[in-house]
């Protein structure tokens, strides 16, 4: 009897039990510029019911993150300095440092991921 055992290729990417992120993640974003002025953004936000977009640039790079807690500074600002809100810009209040996620990640890697860095309490 002649048994040549059969072994598995090896895998390139290291495959996973859990969904992929791409599953859950929205596809038609509402996105800001830079120079956006924040009274729009209020609206938006509202208007779509998010707490937040991402920023791009005129290349269509993400830039940073608008939430509404950024919104709610600049409310405060305005109150405080008495000027009205459309002189503020995105630019002057979105978040610049950003944490990112593979595509490859799966949903346990993503909520790991929240679950290590303060998301929203800036």
């Amino acid at each position: 009897m002649n048994f040549t055992p059969k072994f598995e290729e090896p895998k390139t990417k290291k495959e996973s039990k859990y969904e992929p992120v791409t599953k859950y993640m929205a596809t038609d974003l509402v996105t800001f510029k830079p120079d956006d002025e924040i009274g729009k953004v209020i609206s938006t936000l509202s208007e779509h019911k998010i707490s937040g977009a991402p920023v791009l640039n005129e290349r269509k790079e993400l830039i940073g993150i608008i939430s509404e807690q950024d919104c709610l500074r600049v409310v405060i600002d305005s109150a405080y300095h008495n000027q009205p809100i459309s002189k503020h810009l995105v630019k002057d209040y979105m978040q610049k440092k950003l944490i990112t996620v593979s595509l490859d990640s799966d949903v346990v890697q993503v909520a790991d991921t929240f679950l290590k860095h303060p998301f929203g309490s800036c």
